[in-house]
């Protein structure tokens, strides 16, 4: 079964340089504005950009009043006749997108002033990049400015190895990356077969294919808050177990058969390390059987001396979870 979907190419001409498309579901008010805002503060007119909500058939219907009240008729709502999920709004927001360069904006997500002209010097780059992104930053559910992305260059543009370096780790949040239109037609939509890194696992396929291009500003806002999917996943101990399955398709991407090693070694000591972390946030919170899956998703990610090291400092407290009995298993 071929896990990755076709996306058909635009009858004719791109109608605008940027479709920005807004994925929602179930979304939080004020949340939404603050996205649409950020967005309309920038926005250069209908000709330039195309603005649409794309809403995945949520229970209460789509917001439509918010987006009235920020935003009049100036932007488009599509609302779904039946939840799609997360991969496949994503590729309906692509095969949606009218414009040469696409910006899936999650609900709760923002851009900072200056984020679509700064990317506008990549997209206009000679070495015709298939993605551009820059640094990001993070907030909290209360908006609460959080740490900085670690900085890919000092400075901008076309990032050298740039597989090797973005299957090592996932440093590209949504919100800061835009996709040639015709870069997605090539390489084809998201994965349904991935619940937690279907991003990750689409920005190194793109890096196979095409350059990748980097603004070290950040000018895009990544929320994290306990609503979200992302922390529903890690409390499932989902996240873990799809990172592994994406670290196993990302590193088959890279040639080399050496340097696919050391991306593989990488990654896998990484995330291992992340879930431990994640454990020892969770069992703070008394979430022990959270964190016991945090734990044995460390493990089969890497089960090296150095992991089991620092695994086996958590599993005692972890070990009392209702169905938990004896030490994690071997990977």
């Amino acid at each position: 079964m071929n896990e990755i979907p076709d996306i058909a190419p635009l009858n004719g001409e791109p109608s605008c340089l940027w479709s920005v498309m807004i994925p929602t579901y179930n979304a939080k008010p004020g949340y939404l504005e603050e996205t649409l805002r950020s967005v309309l503060a920038q926005d250069p007119g209908p000709a330039l950009m195309q603005i649409e909500i794309m809403d995945d058939c949520s229970p209460n219907g789509a917001p439509v009043e918010v987006v009235q009240k920020v935003a009049g008729d100036r932007i488009t709502i599509h609302r779904g006749e039946k939840n799609l999920g997360l991969a496949g709004i994503w590729n309906q927001c692509i095969e949606r997108a009218r414009g040469k360069w696409v910006h899936i904006l999650h609900q709760d997500d923002i851009v900072k002033p200056g984020f679509y002209q700064k990317l506008k010097a990549g997209m206009e780059s000679p070495t015709a990049p298939g993605l551009v992104y820059c640094r990001q930053g993070f907030m909290d559910g209360n908006g609460q400015a959080g740490r900085l992305s670690d900085p890919d260059a000092t400075t901008a543009g076309c990032l050298p190895n740039a597989l090797p370096r973005l299957a090592s780790a996932q440093v590209i949040q949504t919100p800061s990356v835009m996709v040639r239109r015709s870069a997605y037609e090539a390489v084809g939509g998201f994965r349904s077969d991935l619940c937690f890194t279907l991003d990750w696992e689409m920005w190194c396929r793109l890096a196979r294919k095409f350059p990748v291009w980097y603004e070290p500003e950040p000018l895009a806002i990544y929320r994290v808050h306990a609503g979200a999917e992302t922390s529903r996943l890690v409390l499932a101990g989902k996240d873990i177990e799809d990172i592994r399955k994406c670290i196993g398709i990302i590193s088959g991407y890279v040639d080399d058969a050496r340097t696919r090693a050391e991306v593989k070694r990488a990654a896998s000591r990484r995330y291992a390390l992340w879930a431990l972390n994640n454990a020892e946030n969770l069992l703070r919170i008394g979430r022990k059987d959270a964190a016991w899956r945090q734990i044995t998703g460390a493990l089969k990610c890497d089960s090296s001396p150095k992991i089991w090291k620092e695994a086996l400092k958590l599993l005692p407290a972890a070990a009392g979870a209702t169905g938990n009995k004896g030490p994690a298993p071997h990977a």
